[in-house]
């Protein structure tokens, strides 16, 4: 189901209305690399390294956390094929995270409510970066992120270089805020994590001249 009032949803819909990407980087035509029946993969707006990936649901949804347990096997899938394809493309490891909001008014940091997935290039570990206010819990299943959504709580997803993942929650989240973390983190000037002022459309261009459709082909089908 598509929400006509959606960036994202008009984007996939190729409707110029509300289109971020038209709005920002009118130069590109489209940002989509690789999509399966559920699933979108395209560098995000507001790259600030090459490489940045995200994916989308094609379904208008609030967060993976209210995804079904066989969409959410599928998404794995692709979170492992996006750091594969980053590895050997940028020689550079990813995190991963989510801003999971639960409703329009509870929205743990997001700033579109349609379920996006940001995968980063980077060598850099940020989990002891996070604010001390946010409870950090980890889990083993991605699974395990549907039971905030059941009880009525916005979170933020976070997988480290290292594969291990947590939940983490707040009552008060600042919007793109783990996007501020890694930007601190990367030394980039003050408000540069912010996509609407700084979309990076270079970096996109340069991640949509670098990572093609076989990349991910080869990914999915290699022999693990």
């Amino acid at each position: 189901m598509q929400d006509l009032k959606c960036s994202i949803c008009a984007e996939l819909n190729e409707d110029d209305e509300c289109n971020l990407l038209k709005k920002y980087c009118p130069a590109i035509e489209s940002r989509l690399i690789f999509s399966t029946s559920d699933f979108c993969i395209l560098p995000t707006l507001g790259s600030f390294v090459p490489g940045y990936l995200m994916i989308i649901t094609r379904d208008h949804i609030a967060s993976i956390g209210h995804l079904a347990n066989d969409k959410l096997d599928t998404l794995e899938r692709l979170i492992a094929c996006c750091k594969k394809v980053i590895q050997s493309k940028f020689l550079k490891r990813s995190i991963v995270f989510e801003h999971g909001p639960v409703s329009p008014t509870k929205r743990g940091g997001c700033c579109i409510d349609h379920a996006h997935v940001h995968i980063v290039p980077t060598d850099l570990e940020i989990i002891h970066q996070f604010h001390s206010s946010l409870s950090i819990e980890k889990i083993e299943k991605i699974y395990e992120i549907q039971s905030y959504i059941r009880r009525g709580i916005p979170y933020i997803f976070y997988e480290n270089l290292d594969s291990s993942r947590f939940v983490l929650e707040g009552d008060i989240i600042p919007s793109q805020y783990v996007r501020q973390v890694i930007a601190r983190n990367l030394n980039l000037p003050y408000g540069e994590w912010d996509w609407r002022h700084y979309p990076f459309c270079n970096n996109i261009m340069e991640t949509l001249r670098i990572i093609k459709v076989s990349d991910f082909e080869e990914a999915l089908n290699a022999k693990v």
